[in-house]
């Protein structure tokens, strides 16, 4: 099984990217909704809400089209 904190970091990642700003993290919240076995993994992620000092997005982290964890991040807005 792949350990909680790639699939964390994934969908941080994720989450991040989606912004298209300069972001670092402020709060973060991870659901692990089933194990994730050895193998491919692939994470997206979308902007929930998007203001001058902060960003909030969720990432969404699948193996074999399984969701497998979600990941709600709050960005503070640094670029």
């Amino acid at each position: 099984m792949v350990h909680l904190a790639v699939l964390t970091t994934m969908g941080e990642v994720a989450a991040a990217h989606a912004a298209q700003v300069a972001v670092v993290p402020s709060s973060l919240t991870a659901t692990f909704l089933r194990p994730a076995p050895l193998g491919p993994l692939r994470a997206r992620g979308h902007v929930l809400r998007r203001g001058k000092r902060l960003c909030t997005a969720e990432g969404e982290v699948f193996s074999r089209d399984e969701l497998v964890a979600k990941v709600l991040v709050t960005f503070a807005v640094v670029g």
